[in-house]
């Protein structure tokens, strides 16, 4: 997934209550941190509550890339893959699939099998034919 970017004002405050956290070392990091970014966003509690809690409840639908998108750092997004429920439950599927393929006594096509390995296991990705070209991309 391809997560936007802090706001530059988003950044700031955040750094400026990491420095406050160390600078006065307080007891309670967590409580801490969490009072004092309530406090800056300037959002009433209970209001974001109530509203978190009905986005929470909404089905979650966005497109989840099987492949490095042009331009993104495979070691970068690859993490990005695992830090969600459903992205790890559809990847643990999908290698699931594969290595029942595998298993059966059927003819395997090469070409189509490592595509789909490296969308089942993205950390394939990593390994590079050339410094631009992943070995994963055998789409082509």
């Amino acid at each position: 997934m391809n997560w936007p970017p802090l706001s530059t004002k988003t950044s700031e405050i955040v750094a400026d209550v990491l420095r406050d956290c160390a600078r006065t070392r307080p007891e309670s990091l967590f409580h801490h941190m969490a009072q004092a970014l309530q406090e800056r966003s300037g959002l009433d509690p209970e209001t974001f509550e109530q509203h978190f809690e009905e986005c929470r409840n909404k089905p979650r639908t966005y497109v989840l890339e099987d492949r490095v998108p042009a331009g993104q750092d495979p070691y970068a997004w690859v993490p990005m893959r695992y830090n969600d429920d459903a992205i790890l439950l559809t990847l643990r599927r999908r290698a699931s699939e594969l290595i029942t393929e595998t298993l059966s006594a059927l003819p395997i096509d090469t070409r189509s099998y490592l595509d789909r390995m490296c969308v089942a296991f993205p950390e394939l990705l990593y390994i590079s034919a050339t410094p631009h070209e992943p070995v994963g991309d055998l789409r082509s």
